[in-house]
């Protein structure tokens, strides 16, 4: 998904923070959007998605979603050698946009990328409740 899919997909919260920031009388003056966002103990939409993204991925592996279609297209990398790439799973690289922007490749590049300092993820270890508990408290922060 391109930066201007997502700016029109953000704008659509931005507009109910406004409204809820003016129904609550909260004093917007000073406040970012982001700020905004804490103070109602809300996530952006683009944490959703990788929330949702990286826990989509854990329910195909747990074969809660069974779709060997899916399964079939992950592979999982096997660091036998101490090496400073950490992956978990291969990413193909792909020619096109369309290809290279797929949900499954972004839904693996996530978990790659989590499960690298300075998140450090271990996926196989608990259920999704437990990944998803720990995705809330690293996007909170961010």
């Amino acid at each position: 998904m391109y930066q201007v899919h997502i700016d029109l997909i953000e704008r659509v919260q931005r507009k109910f923070m406004k409204m809820l920031t003016y129904r609550s009388r909260l004093n917007t003056s000073n406040m970012s959007y982001e700020d905004k966002v804490k103070h109602f103990k809300l996530h952006t939409l683009r944490h959703r998605r990788d929330i949702s993204d990286v826990l989509f991925i854990v329910k195909l592996l747990e074969s809660k979603i069974k779709c060997n279609e899916l399964l079939s297209e992950i592979v999982m990398r096997n660091n036998t050698k101490n090496t400073i790439n950490t992956d978990l799973f291969k990413i193909n690289k792909w020619s096109t946009n369309i290809a290279q922007n797929s949900s499954l490749t972004r839904c693996l590049s996530i978990c790659n990328k989590l499960a690298n300092p300075p998140f450090n993820i271990i996926f196989d270890v608990g259920t999704h409740q437990t990944i998803k508990n720990k995705l809330t408290t690293y996007f909170a922060f961010d």
